[in-house]
């Protein structure tokens, strides 16, 4: 639909709710003619035509301001759905999603052909799923409106184009040798990152007795990586994670990982999600409710004994009372 055709219809609708109120209104005025013989405390006729008038208006202005909702509904579907892999502005993110603001094949086609991708997942990388029944065809429809709005927006550090990196481009990357140890000390912030960015464990845990159980503000981690997600694919999605949620730009944007901190962690969570069904899953529900409700009774109980001991009166309460009897005396 054309911008044109769309702010037609936008324009139109207020046209419409008047000639339905003009049509309200006249048996209502008629109505309002025979209750003016009436005494004026009988009358209801007016009070009808301007509840008619009210309503209607009220109706208007509800539809003119869902109007920009409606727009607003592919952005919001591409920061929850595709931002881990193609960042917030759509800029993409090497070796795990293509850029979608520049004018290559992936974002060059017509809308059905984004439309399709969507839907139907991509053969070219196996890690765009199709969305048909993850998302609702409105979902859908609107996403890929969405994405085809970002063509030629050429946002700023986007990801070159797939065919640049095909020729050995320099977006290129090369996957490093990670370590799940040092993974595993950034992870807890047992190790601090060079950039001093937060830990993960502040927001996130694993499944892993040597771990203590961590934030719960962000998912849980554990199965995030597979064995599939070893070296340039598990170290790709762990920097879609950081640079592609809104959540994560803010906790990193001044403070970056560095590559070799990205392979060590996704070692570590390869490695977690491989020895999950060893460790314990960690429970912060109703065990830890019940846990905390014990410990807090034994102490209160242990400090009821310290408390039985104290001094009830003051030190010299005796000496003040024999003085006292002496003077009655």
């Amino acid at each position: 639909m054309t911008f044109d055709r769309l702010r037609y219809r936008v324009s139109s609708v207020p046209q419409c709710l008047f000639q339905g109120t003009e049509s309200i209104e006249a048996p209502l005025r008629v109505l309002a003619g025979e209750q003016a013989l009436l005494p004026r405390n009988e009358r209801i006729g007016p009070k009808i035509v301007s509840f008619s008038r009210l309503f209607l208006f009220c109706a208007i202005g509800c539809a003119l301001v869902a109007t920009p909702v409606l727009a607003d509904t592919g952005s919001d579907v591409f920061q929850s759905s595709c931002s881990s892999c193609h960042r917030a502005d759509g800029g993409g993110v090497a070796n795990l999603g293509p850029n979608l603001t520049d004018d290559c094949f992936i974002n060059g086609g017509s809308q059905a052909d984004i439309l399709k991708v969507i839907t139907e997942g991509s053969a070219r990388n196996p890690m765009m799923v199709a969305f048909k029944g993850i998302l609702t065809d409105e979902q859908i429809t609107a996403l890929a409106s969405h994405i085809h709005a970002l063509k030629g927006s050429n946002v700023a550090n986007g990801k070159k184009c797939e065919g640049a990196e095909q020729a050995g481009g320099a977006d290129k990357k090369v996957a490093l040798e990670g370590s799940a140890e040092r993974g595993e000390l950034l992870f807890q912030g047992l190790q601090r990152f060079e950039n001093r960015g937060p830990s993960c464990i502040s927001c996130h845990t694993v499944r892993n007795d040597a771990v203590i159980s961590g934030g719960l503000l962000g998912p849980e981690l554990t199965q995030t990586l597979d064995k599939l997600d070893a070296k340039a694919a598990g170290q790709a999605k762990v920097e879609g994670f950081v640079q592609g949620k809104p959540v994560m730009q803010q906790a990193y944007g001044e403070n970056p990982l560095r590559p070799q901190e990205i392979a060590d962690l996704a070692e570590f969570l390869v490695k977690m999600n491989a020895e999950q069904e060893r460790h314990m899953p960690g429970d912060t529900g109703l065990k830890l409710a019940v846990t905390g409700g014990a410990g807090c009774g034994l102490l209160l109980l242990i400090y009821s004994f310290f408390w039985r001991r104290r001094k009830r009166q003051s030190v010299n309460k005796d000496i003040y009372e024999r003085q006292i009897k002496s003077s009655d005396l």
